[in-house]
């Protein structure tokens, strides 16, 4: 008896631990201005493209400490980690006088539940 039940549990056990990742395509991502941040006599602004709502404003301020810390450079492909979800995108800077343009575009969003959306 214990043999049937620990064999029905181990059974159960590898029917759903193996789940396959869904990939998905999605057009309707929200673009504009997320950020604007003013120091002294300069302007920053991010701007975000092909976002998804639920975690646009996440990802701008983490765009922001980016450009910030100075680690990517322009027109990059960077990955920028979520609390829900894990986004690839274009990475651009562009600088005018006192007015900087920081702009993401979303390529693909890795969310923590297993679904993956490519923008097209």
């Amino acid at each position: 008896m214990k043999n049937l039940i620990f064999f029905a549990l181990l059974a159960s056990q590898m029917m759903f631990s193996q789940q396959k990742v869904k990939q998905t395509a999605y057009k309707n991502g929200q673009n504009g201005i997320e950020l604007i941040v003013k120091n002294n006599n300069k302007m920053v602004v991010v701007s975000t493209y092909k976002a998804k709502v639920t975690i646009k404003d996440e990802i701008a301020e983490k765009v922001y400490a980016l450009y910030q810390s100075k680690k990517a450079q322009p027109n990059q492909v960077v990955t920028i980690e979520g609390k829900d979800a894990t986004v690839t995108g274009r990475y651009a800077v562009e600088s005018k006088d006192n007015l900087t343009s920081v702009n993401f575009v979303y390529e693909k969003v890795e969310w923590n539940t297993g679904l993956v959306e490519i923008s097209e």
